[in-house]
């Protein structure tokens, strides 16, 4: 009893720990966007502007990071449905093949305009998953997107998919600065940036990864960073379907 007491109290306090962590980053991510355009809004109210183009200036730039400031709530309440306990997701059988390949497609063009060459390797034969395809759509849409922003220009972004008899393996990476191992840890942590200032060179809230992480925990996989020089791979895991397991144990009989 004494240990149950002992862990239930643990647990309490972790759970106290991260709610003050998340009000912090919460508070600091939403502040300094708004501080930013208020700013700017004050600046042309009181017409402290020297000629129309530097007017049409600040309200750009208020415009721009508006969108940043919707974009960091709007992914604070997705954050905060998945990580409700109730949570549902839409499974249906998909060829992931043919979803990387789709996905990829979209981002090549975004790519190449930054000087990146793209490599996809997928299997010949189908790769069929269970999963919900509008939240995994939005796993592999935040690694490529990640890809672009944090890629050193005029290299290479990777992207391959594995499979073995119990799960596929999707990676992908790009070359960047070196992220220390302990860094790579925290990676999928809500609000953790390795930019510590959080630089607006680079838009995102760093809760982007934490998403992805519980998007891929709802599908019963994982997630996890590796850096090998200044090449970081993120790998995504996912369970095969039971009958498709069979078939392939079939196939490998036969």
């Amino acid at each position: 009893m004494t240990e149950q007491l002992r862990q239930r109290f643990e647990r309490e306090r972790e759970v106290e720990q991260a709610k003050n962590e998340l009000m912090t980053n919460l508070s600091h991510d939403l502040r300094t966007p708004l501080t930013s355009i208020i700013g700017y809004l004050r600046l042309v109210k009181d017409q402290q502007y020297n000629n129309e183009q530097e007017r049409q200036h600040y309200i750009e730039t208020t415009y721009n990071i508006s969108l940043k400031f919707k974009n960091l709530v709007d992914e604070l309440f997705e954050y905060t449905k998945l990580s409700l306990s109730d949570v549902e997701a839409q499974f249906q059988q998909v060829d992931l093949n043919g979803v990387l390949y789709q996905l990829v497609g979209e981002y090549t063009p975004i790519f190449e305009s930054q000087d990146l060459r793209v490599h996809l390797t997928i299997p010949d034969k189908p790769t069929l998953v269970s999963i919900d395809i509008e939240k995994m759509v939005r796993v592999f849409d935040n690694l490529l997107s990640n890809a672009e922003k944090y890629s050193y220009k005029s290299s290479d972004v990777k992207i391959a998919l594995q499979k073995s008899l119990n799960q596929v393996i999707v990676s992908i990476s790009n070359e960047t600065h070196y992220i220390e191992p302990e860094e790579l840890d925290k990676l999928f942590e809500r609000f953790y940036r390795i930019d510590k200032a959080r630089s607006s060179t680079v838009s995102g809230s760093g809760i982007g990864l934490a998403i992805a992480k519980r998007i891929v925990d709802l599908h019963e996989g994982e997630i996890w960073a590796e850096s090998e020089g200044n090449r970081i791979i993120i790998y995504v895991t996912l369970p095969l379907p039971p009958d498709t397991k069979e078939k392939e144990t079939i196939y490998e009989d036969l």
